[in-house]
């Protein structure tokens, strides 16, 4: 919704919403937008310090890729993964979108994948994902690609079954338990 409204708001000077009704002033827009300015200068500078050529988008938006038992604490430290300075935002092309409000912006949602396939070549479609092949801690292939998926790196897809062997470094097979004999 903030997205269709805060256009329009922003466009019409005359707009109600620009007073604070708790004064007895009536703000104009170029009030209120100087007043939500301060505020937000000072906000930054107690989040990111008074020295605001060392502000960094990454140090305030960051990427954690949590999993379900690093919600508790210490554990997040072993299974979660990050957290890491992340590009992007909202409606941009690397959509690593935060919640609106204050910083710190951790990244709530983005891709789960990103792929660029040339349909005229897909054997060298490029892939990355934002953690790993495997969904298992400790696991060598559990965040492999985390620090590449933040740097906006690719890697090489394999379609082929010849690439696919060649690029074979160990392989996972699922067994189903013998029946009890």
């Amino acid at each position: 919704m903030i997205d269709a409204a805060l256009p329009r708001l922003a466009a019409s000077p005359d707009s109600p919403w620009w007073d604070n009704r708790n004064t007895p002033a009536k703000e104009t827009r170029a009030d209120t937008v100087k007043v939500a300015w301060q505020a937000s200068i000072a906000h930054l500078k107690t989040t990111l310090g008074t020295d605001f050529t060392q502000w960094q988008w990454g140090k305030a938006h960051t990427l954690t890729h949590g999993h379900p038992l690093g919600i508790q604490k210490p554990l997040e430290r072993i299974f979660n993964v990050g957290p890491f300075a992340a590009p992007g935002s909202h409606e941009v092309p690397n959509n690593l979108s935060a919640k609106i409000g204050p910083a710190p912006w951790p990244v709530a949602y983005g891709p789960s994948t990103r792929r660029l396939i040339d349909f005229a070549d897909p054997a060298h479609s490029l892939t990355i994902n934002p953690v790993g092949q495997s969904g298992v801690p400790f696991d060598s292939h559990y965040d492999d690609q985390a620090e590449a998926y933040i740097e906006g790196m690719y890697l090489q897809a394999h379609f082929s079954d010849e690439e696919v062997t060649a690029n074979t470094r160990s392989t996972l097979k699922l067994l189903p338990a013998r029946a009890a004999q």
